[in-house]
């Protein structure tokens, strides 16, 4: 039996590609079957680089169970004032943002990680075609079987355009809409463009998308460009 109190602990988790600094007050590790780990945990810097695809190098997806002895079971709360950043480098769902507030972190033996709580986005970055500033957010740990939930609002001034980013979903794949607004007056002028093939092109280079095609050589040379990437033109029909 252990209780523990520690302040500025660094750990480095490979699998996970994190970062970081830590305390700990009053923790418990009890027991020699099942090893029960109780305590309240405050993150004061974090880094982690998460791999939405690789499920095994990820502790929110994987599903590996550990089912030899010893077991363990984790009762934690988990404290995170600010600068603690995630970061993703997924096609179409890249981000880099920093999070705030606090969890939850239960895990019974032979069961999955389970994680209750919400936190706070006050800043970071989103990937949407084009780098958006983001404006707030929250991510939200509802249901342990489930990824976490973003509700995130991002947005861009770009071409004489404000654009607004809402991304709402699942932590894997979540989804993405565009809204235009006039920088001056913040009317929206979304209903002027309802194909998303046009905003995405008004967005790269502030045309609509039959415009790109009637001056593709002009705007590849106005931008420093050969020539417009056939596969970006592509991905803009869909």
């Amino acid at each position: 039996d252990l209780t523990l109190t520690a302040n500025q602990i660094y750990i480095n988790y490979f699998l996970e590609n994190a970062e970081l600094l830590l305390s700990v007050n009053n923790m418990t590790v009890t027991g020699s079957d099942t090893i029960s780990i109780e305590g309240d945990v405050v993150i004061h810097k974090g880094e982690v680089d998460l791999d939405l695809e690789e499920s095994e190098k990820n502790l929110l997806l994987t599903s590996n169970v550990r089912e030899t002895k010893p077991f363990l079971r984790y009762h934690l709360g988990i404290s995170i004032p600010g600068n603690f950043y995630i970061r993703s480098e997924a096609l179409f769902n890249s981000f880099d943002m920093m999070l705030m507030g606090d969890l939850q972190i239960i895990q019974e033996p032979r069961s999955l990680l389970e994680m209750y709580g919400n936190l706070e986005v006050p800043k970071g970055k989103y990937f949407q075609f084009e780098e958006f500033r983001i404006r707030n957010g929250r991510i939200e740990f509802i249901n342990p079987k489930e990824l976490p939930k973003l509700n995130i609002f991002a947005e861009k001034n770009k071409y004489g355009y404000l654009f607004q980013l809402h991304v709402e979903g699942s932590l894997n794949n979540p989804i993405k809409e565009i809204r235009i607004f006039d920088p001056n007056t913040r009317e929206d002028i979304t209903h002027l463009y309802p194909e998303t093939k046009d905003q995405i092109a008004l967005l790269l280079f502030g045309m609509t998308f039959n415009e790109i095609g009637g001056s593709a050589g002009s705007v590849a040379l106005g931008k420093g460009q050969e020539v417009i990437n056939e596969a970006i033109i592509s991905k803009i029909e869909q």
